[in-house]
């Protein structure tokens, strides 16, 4: 994802890439939880007491990121040239 994104010590050149990326990687990790829980779900196992705090953990990075995603939404929008 780095190298499509031409990514450099400024920064991605082009950001593209990154907002596509960006979806796909939530989907997949919001899958993977979903699976998880499934095969936790018809009764209880101590690896249960383990995936809950991770899948909390996880909801609150999502929360957060987020938030910054839609802080910096008009500095990313601005930068993007139309010429």
């Amino acid at each position: 994802m780095l190298a499509a994104a031409h990514f450099g010590p400024a920064g991605p050149s082009t950001l593209w890439p990154i907002l596509l990326y960006v979806p796909l990687a939530m989907w997949a990790q919001t899958r993977s939880i979903g699976l998880l829980l499934s095969m936790y779900r018809s009764r209880r196992d101590p690896a249960l007491l383990a995936m809950l705090p991770l899948g909390l953990t996880s909801l609150g990075t999502y929360a957060v990121s987020g938030v910054v995603l839609i802080m910096s939404l008009p500095a990313l929008l601005s930068s993007i040239p139309l010429t």
